[in-house]
């Protein structure tokens, strides 16, 4: 039986490949501090959703959630999911994919002249990717990170 105090004791080969939540940038991140950052990419808060609204679809994905909850990461989320977490697993899910058919033309990670394409899951065969394990004590905490919500 794998130490239940280790996330990492079923996949001990993850354990120096997974950013620390600790000190990962997006711990903290905010669209503000964003902006702060880089002045010019203002333009993003017009299709970006306020605090208000990023909690309020939190609020409701959580509603009538209990015990403790799996997060499903595919992309950069594998190495760098912020979160901290109580237990990794590889995972697969069926019927989806990775697939690059976000179009970005705001500034983030292409322009209006060089838009940009980022990962998410679409309809397919199948996504392998990890599935991170967050107590029920501290789903609020992490979900909050994920949802960028004001700390």
């Amino acid at each position: 039986m794998p130490d239940a105090d280790d996330p990492f004791a079923r996949h001990p080969e993850l354990r120096d490949r997974i950013t620390d939540p600790e000190t990962s940038f997006f711990r903290t991140f905010s669209i503000e501090a964003l902006i702060n950052l880089h002045p010019h990419m203002e333009d993003i808060l017009e299709w970006t959703h306020t605090d208000e609204v990023r909690e309020a679809i939190r609020a409701d994905t959580l509603a009538g959630h209990s015990g403790d909850l799996w997060i499903f990461a595919y992309g950069s989320l594998i190495w760098d999911p912020a979160l901290r977490f109580a237990e990794v697993r590889r995972a697969h899910a069926p019927g989806h994919a990775r697939r690059f058919i976000l179009r970005d033309d705001n500034g983030a990670r292409g322009t209006a002249e060089a838009p940009g394409l980022m990962a998410a899951l679409d309809t397919g065969e199948g996504c392998e990717g990890l599935a991170y394990r967050i107590r029920e004590r501290d789903v609020d905490t992490e979900t909050e990170i994920l949802f960028f919500a004001a700390r």
